[in-house]
């Protein structure tokens, strides 16, 4: 999953400090098979798209929260039911 960033650093820090993303010095995370990265919003591989998506972030402590990152990139935290 890679997020466009106005500030990269900043932002990796916070997904690191708010969410617990084991983010490393270049701005990126491995959780499983799912690799997150940020990137500067002007790397060519995004073009000029609007975002329009949220991030769903699996977790199995059975809170649920949506939210906005400091960029404003909408996720939410969801645990499946028990047998899904």
């Amino acid at each position: 999953m890679f997020i466009g960033a106005t500030h990269r650093d900043r932002l990796a820090r916070w997904y690191q400090t708010v969410l617990g993303l084991p983010v490393t010095n270049a701005a990126t995370a491995k959780l499983g098979p799912t690799r997150w990265a940020a990137f500067d919003r002007e790397t060519a591989g995004f073009g000029p798209t609007q975002p329009d998506y949220m991030v769903n972030y699996g977790v199995d402590d059975g809170r649920f929260a949506r939210a906005m990152d400091r960029e404003g990139n909408r996720f939410e935290r969801w645990q499946p039911a028990p047998g899904r």
